[in-house]
């Protein structure tokens, strides 16, 4: 990595931010253009310091700010490194700020409703017979066992497993923050009606993969968590 020259631009920039947010910027700047990659070293403290024109103190706050980002990691022998971590960075943030109240719930709900049937496309591009088959086994073990967490945490199996045909990695990240309120969810409808309900909202979605019918598995998707809701909304209704 070039020790000087990638970071005179931050000198210019004083004026128009702060020095911390063109620090931070600039190492973004770089590792979007590929001047650094991940596993590449920063310089030390004292002569990124003398490099930008700027206090010690000034460079360890837009390191502990590109920390925060999930854009680099400081070790005490080996000073700091690109890393490649903000999206579990930005997954940490996103379930501490999650709270198990009824609003929450509605919303996770209206989320997955969003995440499940917008990927779809991707899913029937390229689920093959032995998904398939995987997701009957899980669904068919919602017909075995009356523990209710067990019997929900099925159910999340089944859910995780369909989104992970899509390949994507982000959106199963995401999910797995949401999953907690998901699972709950999930618990009080099996504390409400079973399992049986959602074995059978389950084959649907199987059957329309199995067609390959974008529509269909959207339809049965988009009806299978409105019942889900329709379980919030009767356990609030109970309480009054």
């Amino acid at each position: 990595m070039n020790s000087t020259s990638p970071f005179i631009v931050v000198r210019q920039s004083r004026k128009r931010t702060s020095a911390v947010d063109a620090i931070v910027g600039n190492v973004r700047a770089m590792i979007e253009s590929g001047e650094l990659k991940v596993g590449d070293g920063l310089p030390p403290e004292r002569d990124l310091a003398g490099q930008l024109g700027v206090s010690r103190n000034t460079v360890r706050e837009a390191i502990k700010r590109l920390e925060a980002y999930g854009v680099v990691e400081t070790k005490q022998k080996d000073g700091a490194r690109i890393v490649n971590q903000s999206l579990d960075a930005m997954v940490q943030i996103l379930s501490f700020r999650l709270d198990n109240d009824e609003r929450t719930f509605r919303d996770v709900q209206r989320f997955r409703g969003l995440l499940e049937t917008g990927v779809v496309a991707d899913i029937i591009g390229r689920v093959t017979d032995a998904d398939l088959a995987e997701l009957d086994a899980i669904n068919r073990r919602l017909g075995s066992g009356s523990n209710i967490l067990a019997l929900a945490e099925v159910d999340l199996q089944f859910h995780v497993r369909f989104l992970s045909i899509a390949r994507n990695d982000t959106i199963l990240k995401v999910y797995d923050v949401l999953s907690g309120v998901i699972l709950q969810l999930m618990t009080l409808g099996k504390a409400t009606s079973g399992s049986a309900l959602a074995m059978q909202d389950h084959a649907g979605i199987i059957d329309a993969l199995a067609r390959r019918d974008e529509t269909l598995a959207r339809e049965r998707i988009t009806e299978h968590l409105k019942t889900g809701a329709r379980y919030l909304a009767a356990a609030k209704a109970a309480a009054r």
